[in-house]
């Protein structure tokens, strides 16, 4: 009588996709893309937990509560417009690893940049039962920072901070747009259900106002009309709708991009006052001249003498240090203006 064999068959091991190397936006391996190891530990603001509102999501899926995290934070987080004047101020978020200090204080009244939003992004979603997330390190000198995270369903590689098509997702979900900054490495099918029933529900309503003025936004090839450039309500709705600097300068130079005959000179500044930088966006139109406080989002017209002995004696800067860029918008400057740019 033969013995029966009893065969036993291994489990076959379940494939993880994980950023292993981490790579670029495509995920294929690249020498200027890779983990950063986030050696300091921090305890996320109570305050910022508070905003964020836990309570209010209603995922049960790993998958389900990152999204809405990642779309969450894109709502809170303003970025600081400061960093491109860095060479003129002392702030911790112009260096990573002054910018460690600051992570635990950072909240939705706070400014940030790619690296806290990241580290913060990273901190909260490994605290999500399974997943698990990284920051990426881009560039030779680490000048950018996105993360990615990953389950047993999905890889996600994610960049809130960086401008697509002329927008970051910071922007892009303020003004009711749908995010583009996530690249789904595996799991594609389950992200676009989940991006269908979660996005829809975390756009904010604008008014009416704004919705009208930004409506050109939504169909990259579509132009707004030239007689409803109208900067002053612009600035104002986008203000009265909460809109912070950033995301506003990103409305204001692509607006006047959109024509083939820009209407408008648009210059990036800051004001020094007391030692502080308060970032500007500087706007020429023939002989009339304003400027948007990207702080306040006021629009001030500016008589020329005084944009003169204001701004032309070191107390304005450039962003990059742009002297050409500067030169260019001031030459052939009458002494008074004509009118008010509207």
């Amino acid at each position: 009588m033969k013995k029966k064999v009893c065969i036993v068959k291994k489990p076959v091991a379940e494939k993880i996709y994980r950023f292993d190397p981490v790579g670029d936006r495509e995920g294929k391996p690249s020498p200027y893309h890779h983990e950063f190891k986030d050696d300091q530990d921090f305890i996320v603001n109570p305050t910022l937990i508070k905003q964020i509102g836990w309570e209010n999501c209603h995922e049960s899926t790993p998958e389900g509560k990152a999204l809405w995290l990642y779309m969450r934070l894109c709502q809170l987080f303003k970025y600081d417009e400061g960093i491109f004047f860095s060479s003129h101020r002392n702030h911790p978020n112009d260096d990573p690893y002054q910018s460690f200090n600051i992570a635990d204080k950072t909240t939705a009244n706070t400014l940030t940049t790619c690296f806290n939003f990241s580290r913060i992004a990273v901190k909260l979603l490994n605290q999500i039962e399974g997943v698990h997330a990284l920051m990426i390190a881009v560039g030779l000198n680490q000048g950018h920072f996105r993360f990615g995270y990953y389950t047993d369903q999905v890889t996600v590689d994610a960049e809130p901070t960086s401008p697509h098509h002329h927008y970051n997702d910071m922007a892009r979900v303020k003004l009711g747009l749908a995010p583009v900054g996530l690249q789904v490495l595996h799991g594609q099918a389950l992200m676009q259900d989940l991006e269908k029933r979660i996005i829809p529900t975390m756009l904010p309503k604008l008014t009416p106002d704004l919705k009208e003025q930004i409506a050109w936004l939504k169909d990259e090839t579509k132009l707004p009309e030239p007689e409803q450039i109208k900067l002053r309500p612009l600035v104002d709705n986008l203000r009265k709708n909460q809109i912070d600097g950033a995301t506003t300068l990103q409305v204001l130079i692509d607006l006047n991009k959109r024509y083939e005959k820009a209407p408008y000179k648009m210059i990036r500044a800051a004001a020094i006052n007391n030692k502080k930088i308060e970032p500007q966006l500087l706007i020429r139109k023939q002989n009339n001249l304003a400027r948007v406080d990207l702080k306040t989002i006021e629009l001030s017209n500016l008589p020329v003498p005084t944009f003169d002995a204001a701004f032309g004696h070191g107390d304005m800067v450039y962003a990059d240090d742009g002297a050409e860029d500067y030169l260019d918008f001031v030459i052939g400057l009458s002494a008074t203006n004509e009118c008010e740019i509207k």
